[in-house]
């Protein structure tokens, strides 16, 4: 690990102990029932936690936010997730909003009051944003929002949502809108559930003829893209730490696994075949952990990408080599270790889709 300031260390010896203390009582009940824990990221707010990327508010620190990501990973992959989302939409208001708009939404959002999520994904367009088909048209000197998203994070649980709508016909036009729940013409539709990552809150919305003053565009009309840079760093390290944490859990689970688990009276632990597997995953999360803290020290966007596409990759080969070290046991649903996963297996495909990276990494070299 990286040398941590005072501040920093405060701030992983608090979240470990919330952590602990709030949420993993309620871990199996977000796995078994999909329940959604909005109390959690209210505290996690009132704590604040939320403030780390928010230099008006708190400090801009993403080491301290990769930190607590992984700390919260480490017990609840799915509430991790939902703190990624919620920071990165509160950065994306800090970095492109007015005055006004931070005003009126951040200050709440740091505290958890509002709790705030990007809705981009549509089931036409999939990950590629420019092929988005919600749109928002002139009238008068408001908007008119319609269309629908989908694999919305929280799409029926946020407060406030940054949604990004066509606005012009060029094809490279697209604006950002704040749209906050209470909107009239905002519809919730289907919740979907996910083989792993429960209580999330995944789901689709729509835009049914919602009307929007001009004041709730967030960054300038007609250039709502920049929003998918200016999250890409906080979305591609959060979604490293998840990885991260994940494959520190399944490292834990298996060490003692192979100390405990006896064969013909001898621990795995003395097979060398086993042996060798552990610490091949001991390395693997070594080695991912060097790569995420690097990049959230570095402003690097390239750090960044690569953090993701490490950390996620190797998150799945070392949650399946843990598996396999369980031997038929690691293959029963109501254990930790096939659930690790499976939620391991959903990340690349989110937080920029890892089939997007390369050509993302690619732009930032030229």
């Amino acid at each position: 690990m990286l040398c941590l300031s005072e501040e920093q260390s405060i701030i992983k010896g608090s979240i470990a102990e919330f952590t602990k203390r709030r949420i993993e009582p309620i871990e199996k009940r977000i796995e078994d029932d999909d329940y959604f824990p909005m109390d959690i990221l209210r505290e996690i707010g009132k704590n604040g936690f939320f403030s780390v990327m928010l230099p008006g508010i708190g400090v801009q620190d993403t080491y301290s936010f990769s930190l607590i990501a992984e700390e919260i990973s480490k017990v609840s992959p799915e509430v991790a997730w939902l703190y990624v989302t919620h920071v990165a939409a509160s950065y994306a208001l800090d970095k492109l909003g007015t005055e006004e708009q931070k005003d009126s939404y951040l200050r709440k959002m740091a505290d958890g009051e509002i709790i705030g999520t990007i809705a981009i994904t549509e089931s036409s367009s999939g990950a590629t944003a420019s092929a988005i088909a919600s749109s928002a048209r002139k009238y008068e000197e408001n908007w008119i929002l319609e269309g629908s998203k989908t694999f919305i994070t929280m799409g029926g649980d946020a407060d406030l949502y940054a949604v990004l709508a066509k606005t012009h016909e060029d094809p490279a036009a697209f604006t950002t809108f704040i749209v906050l729940k209470s909107d009239v013409g905002l519809e919730l539709g289907t919740h979907l559930i996910g083989s792993a990552m429960k209580g999330i809150g995944w789901g689709e919305i729509s835009f049914n003829n919602l009307i929007l003053e001009k004041h709730r565009i967030l960054g300038k009309e007609n250039e709502g893209i920049k929003i998918i840079p200016t999250i890409a760093r906080i979305f591609s390290i959060g979604a490293a730490s998840i990885s991260l944490g994940i494959m520190e859990r399944a490292l834990e689970l298996v060490s003692s696994h192979v100390k405990e688990r006896k064969i013909a009276c001898k621990s795995l632990l003395s097979n060398q075949t086993v042996q060798d597997k552990l610490f091949h995953l001991y390395a693997d999360t070594e080695a991912a952990r060097s790569l995420v803290y690097r990049a959230s020290i570095n402003d690097d966007i390239r750090l960044a990408y690569s953090a993701k596409l490490f950390s996620t990759e190797r998150s799945i080969a070392v949650t399946e080599s843990a598996v396999s070290l369980f031997g038929a046991t690691g293959y029963e649903e109501s254990l930790a270790i096939p659930k690790l996963l499976n939620k391991a297996i959903a990340v690349p495909l989110h937080f920029i889709n890892n089939a997007i990276l390369t050509g993302l990494f690619i732009t930032a070299i030229d």
